[in-house]
């Protein structure tokens, strides 16, 4: 399969790469948590691993779950994978957000970090959203997972309004 452009979100059977990419995420976040790789200090991972994580729960988001909503792509289980996946990586929220990880590259403004406890709090809600967007999804019923879909995604946007330079 050729890789897409960067940026690009997955066609047809494109979610079973992000599958696979997202599997590859969620085991280097816990290799991350457990070996302290992405330790305070190591700025340039942390950044790293916030924007993988941001892209992968973006694809899933948006690249699978959504696209089951606006009915571009079939239910099937890889959307529950991504809803599963999106559970884990947001678990991981409050790591992605060290101090001096706003490097070059980096999309986050500078008064994220001078606002930990409201991070932690979109984080918080954020984490809850997708909890309530999963058993949405599990139940194959195209309703419940658009009405729990749209708090998710107002939760990343609350988010990456107030945090993000999005241009």
């Amino acid at each position: 399969m050729k890789p897409a452009p960067q940026g690009a979100r997955p066609t047809g059977t494109d979610h079973v790469a992000t599958k696979t990419n997202a599997r590859k995420l969620i085991a280097l976040i816990a290799a991350a948590g457990a070996t302290g790789a992405y330790a305070a200090g190591d700025n340039t991972a942390n950044f790293e691993l916030r924007r993988d994580t941001m892209r992968a729960n973006g694809r899933a988001l948006f690249g699978q779950i959504n696209r089951v909503v606006r009915g571009q792509l079939e239910y099937s289980p890889a959307t529950v994978t991504a809803a599963e996946d999106l559970v884990k990586n947001v678990a991981s929220y409050s790591k992605l957000f060290e101090p001096g990880s706003d490097v070059t590259g980096s999309k986050m403004k500078p008064e994220a970090l001078a606002n930990k406890a409201d991070l932690d709090k979109l984080s918080a809600d954020l984490q809850k959203a997708v909890a309530d967007l999963l058993p949405a999804v599990q139940s194959g019923d195209k309703d419940k997972i658009a009405a729990a879909i749209k708090p998710a995604i107002d939760s990343c946007n609350a988010c990456h309004n107030k945090y993000a330079t999005l241009n």
